[in-house]
């Protein structure tokens, strides 16, 4: 693939996303997690189906994305999405 493909202003946004990747943090476990959010959004999830039957294509979604602030905190999607 050739460098000349893209344009000048493709190469620095490239630039900019790859030192913002130096910068954010290696994910580490909070000492003290809390898995509130993580066991009430099950729990939404788990009765909203037994009620109607039906599946939200999204409860997966959910509750990783609770699970893993439950782990590594509110901000690590914020850090994430900042790539």
């Amino acid at each position: 693939m050739a460098i000349t493909r893209y344009s000048d202003k493709e190469l620095e946004a490239e630039l900019v996303k790859r030192e913002r990747a130096k910068k954010v943090r290696d994910p580490l476990p909070l000492h003290l997690m809390d898995f509130t959010a993580l066991i009430t959004n099950v729990e939404l999830c788990i009765l909203a189906r037994i009620k109607s039957g039906r599946r939200d294509t999204d409860d997966v979604q959910y509750i990783f994305e609770d699970a893993v602030e439950a782990v590594y905190g509110k901000g690590v999607f914020e850090e994430l999405n900042s790539l």
